[in-house]
């Protein structure tokens, strides 16, 4: 096993570590975002399909905003051993970061997704170099190219750690969409509600905990 996998499982650790020993701090926020969220979907069945996609598309980026910022700031937080609860996570959330990382997340998702329509690989490296813009956002008060450029700064020497971290995390969210549709058809949509929520604050963790190493100028050189 190379360096990046050793140093990539051992992030996978911590981050369920933190994860574990602080659940009510992250998953308790991101139940009282997403909640709302699936009841809104719910009433959008019967609107026109194209309408109905348009507000999905527009409160699911909110949703997945609002969680970025908690769980951004509560894995900084707890890192530190700082204590951390409900109330203060959501009292994480501010206009101010919303709005950076807004500016910084959807220009990063415009040009890697551009990036795969045109050939796979760019789309491959926007994925890479901007793994890091919401933590950035975030913890650094940085936005648009001012925060793309930055995560490019940290992911360099860090691109093959970054990479295998997001093809796990896309994996696993392939199989929990596909697991409750093969074994409980019946109940496919909410569990695979319950088990994305559960899962949601997971890579957010890990990916920030390899932003903190990174900021710190641990593993380098790979």
């Amino acid at each position: 096993m190379d360096r990046s996998s050793e140093s990539a499982l051992g992030v996978l650790a911590e981050g369920l570590r933190l994860y574990r020993g602080y659940f009510p701090a992250f998953f308790g926020p991101v139940a009282l975002i997403y909640l709302p969220y699936y009841l809104v979907l719910s009433l959008l069945r019967g609107l026109p399909v194209g309408v109905a996609v348009l507000w999905m598309g527009i409160l699911g980026t909110l949703a997945q905003t609002l969680a970025t910022a908690v769980v951004v700031w509560t894995t900084a937080q707890v890192r530190r051993g700082e204590p951390v609860g409900i109330e203060e996570a959501l009292g994480s959330i501010s206009a101010g970061v919303m709005g950076r990382l807004l500016g910084a997340l959807v220009p990063a998702l415009a040009l890697t997704a551009l990036g795969f329509l045109l050939l796979v690989v760019p789309g491959l490296l926007f994925l890479v170099w901007f793994a890091f813009a919401g933590q950035v956002a975030v913890l650094e008060g940085k936005t648009l190219w001012g925060a793309l450029r930055r995560s490019r700064e940290l992911v360099r020497g860090r691109g093959w750690r970054v990479l295998y971290l997001l093809v796990l995390f896309l994996s696993a969210n392939l199989l929990l969409i596909a697991l409750p549709g093969k074994l409980l058809p019946q109940f496919a949509a909410p569990v695979g509600q319950v088990l994305a929520l559960l899962f949601l604050p997971f890579p957010l963790i890990v990916m920030t905990l390899l932003y903190l190493e990174a900021r710190e100028g641990k593993w380098e050189g790979i």
